[in-house]
């Protein structure tokens, strides 16, 4: 990258594959530590890198499925302090085989503060599924029933309750 209004020409278009490219934003945060005023600007060869790294992920983007209204989705999320992420799939009915889904999106987010009101594993993991929702929140406007799967034994506890 030439200079910082390219890098972040860059780190814009990358937005659009956001939902496609699972952990993009671990790859990217390098780069817009190098986008801000108190941040070392200059490229090294691990930058250099990272770009190639990333452009060669846009080029062999998977083929992600388009839920259909028909399709029955599920929703896997996790979260911790760090962060939340999420996975949108789909199959043809509830009783489908795991093996059958497809996926539809990714969605994550990574904390810059840790959040205040959060004092327990299960807070964090609450959040992952409420984000998880809002992010996905599209795709679920006309859904009767959905799975969510988490590994929070409490989530799965009240949810079998």
């Amino acid at each position: 990258m030439e200079d910082v209004k390219t890098l972040r020409a860059f780190l814009g278009l990358l937005n659009y594959a956001r939902t496609f490219i699972k952990d993009l934003g671990k790859y990217t945060a390098p780069l817009y530590n190098k986008t801000s005023l108190t941040g070392q600007r200059k490229f090294n060869s691990e930058d250099v890198k990272l770009v190639k790294q990333i452009k060669e992920m846009v080029k062999n983007l998977p083929s992600l499925a388009l839920p259909l209204d028909s399709d029955y989705l599920v929703i896997e999320c996790d979260g911790c302090e760090l962060g939340w992420g999420a996975i949108l799939k789909k199959k043809k009915n509830k009783y489908d085989n795991i093996s059958e889904e497809q996926i539809c999106r990714y969605a994550s987010r990574k904390y810059h503060t840790k959040p205040q009101v959060y004092s327990t594993s299960t807070d964090y993991e609450v959040n992952a599924v409420i984000n998880s929702l809002k992010t996905f929140e599209l795709f679920l406007i006309n859904k009767k029933e959905i799975t969510i799967r988490t590994d929070c034994e409490a989530i799965v506890a009240y949810g079998n309750s």
